[in-house]
């Protein structure tokens, strides 16, 4: 996970850390949104990790938003399979309205 590759490694995870794509999500849909974690990060910043680190940080965010801080998003039934980007449905929302907030 991204704690102990910082530990083990030196290396910052910066905002590759499931609980970083919780606050982001939160703070940008309402509740009910289907959303997947490329959605939560700029063309910039998704470009700063290779592919393998795409898909540690998935099974990190699963792993996490399952038995560590269930409650806040849900992975969709059926998504993910078959090497399919894997698709969450976000239980909590920061967002009052019915609209998604556009942030860059």
């Amino acid at each position: 996970d991204a704690y102990a590759k910082y530990k083990l490694c030196g290396m910052d995870p910066g905002v590759f850390t499931p609980k970083i794509a919780i606050e982001r999500a939160m703070d940008k849909y309402p509740v009910g949104s289907v959303i997947d974690l490329r959605k939560l990060y700029t063309d910039e910043e998704w470009a700063t990790i290779d592919r393998g680190e795409r898909i540690a940080f998935g099974r990190n965010f699963y792993s996490y938003t399952s038995s560590i801080d269930p409650g806040k998003v849900r992975l969709v039934p059926g998504s993910g399979n078959n090497g399919r980007r894997a698709k969450y449905e976000l239980l909590k929302s920061n967002v009052k309205d019915k609209k998604a907030r556009k942030k860059g």
